[in-house]
């Protein structure tokens, strides 16, 4: 049962990284566990892990004190790109500085954005038309020339290679971002433990 846990894996996850970057890797890990069945709750909500029946629950960033237990599985960089169009309409920034001067396209809640080079931090107040809380509307809006973006590496590697991004400020990026597995308990089934460690050996390497 160790090696072929089944079962039903009840799984909360963030949208924007589930639908941009999980979603192969949990494929991959259905076909080596063809014992265990999926339902993966993609609501923007923190669900409540002790009174609703997941699983585990997949969390970025900083967590809320808890009593639930936390395992870190990965990190995701956040690099600085913007679109070829963008770039020859308004010019690419040089210092990181001149970010204030530019459209940039940020989270809600966060108009300063940190950034290191080396042992190197620079904070820069950043103004923009667009802020929101969806990463994949944040992508979608730099591919469409709305700006410069502050974004997790993974998530646009296909608008990369296809030239519709490019990195700017190559030196400069954003602390890594924590990505957490969750549960209630230490005890979890076998089904939530390889999902868990299969997710790590994969994130830790973003």
């Amino acid at each position: 049962m160790l090696e072929q846990p089944s079962g039903v894996l009840r799984v909360s996850l963030p949208v924007d990284l589930a639908t941009f970057y999980l979603t192969p890797i949990i494929g991959v890990f259905a076909r080596h566990y063809p014992g265990i069945t999926f339902e993966c709750d993609l609501t923007p909500r923190r669900v409540d892990l002790v009174a609703e029946p997941f699983d585990v629950g997949i969390r970025i960033g900083k967590l809320e004190d808890s009593s639930l237990i936390t395992r870190l599985i990965g990190r995701h960089s956040h690099h600085l790109y913007a679109s070829p169009g963008y770039i020859e309409a308004s010019g690419e920034p040089a210092p990181p500085t001149d970010l204030a001067k530019h459209e940039c396209i940020g989270m809600l809640r966060s108009p300063i954005w940190t950034l290191h080079r080396g042992a190197n931090k620079v904070d820069v107040a950043v103004r923009g038309r667009f802020t929101l809380n969806s990463v994949g509307m944040i992508r979608a809006l730099a591919v469409n020339h709305q700006g410069i973006a502050l974004l997790p590496e993974k998530i646009i590697a296909d608008d990369l290679a296809s030239g519709r991004l490019r990195r700017i400020l190559p030196e400069w990026q954003k602390s890594p971002v924590n990505i957490y597995a969750v549960t209630e308990t230490r005890l979890i089934p076998a089904k939530t433990q390889r999902f868990i460690e299969f997710l790590s050996s994969r994130l830790m390497e973003v």
